[in-house]
């Protein structure tokens, strides 16, 4: 399991937004996990995972966050406390 390199947290928007990072690798490509982009892992040239972006702080991104977790074998941090209310 990859544990979480850094973990960035804008505060400023309303929804929220964060990215918790697992490399520092360049991302080459994304896998959204939702039509809407809240939550999509950054990939890099060999589709190991270089970070998690949530565009949105909700229960839906915190529970993509969790699958994307499940996924691709990812220590997920507890964000929820962070997020717009639920």
């Amino acid at each position: 399991m990859r544990r979480p390199l850094r973990i960035s947290i804008d505060t400023a928007l309303p929804s929220g937004a964060a990215y918790v990072g697992y490399s520092t690798s360049k991302a080459v490509r994304q896998d959204a996990l939702d039509d809407d982009f809240s939550v999509a892992v950054d990939l890099d040239a060999i589709g190991e995972v270089v970070g998690v972006e949530l565009t949105l702080l909700d229960r839906r991104a915190f529970e993509l966050l969790a699958e994307a977790g499940r996924k691709y074998d990812l220590e997920i941090p507890d964000l929820r406390g962070l997020g717009a209310a639920s």
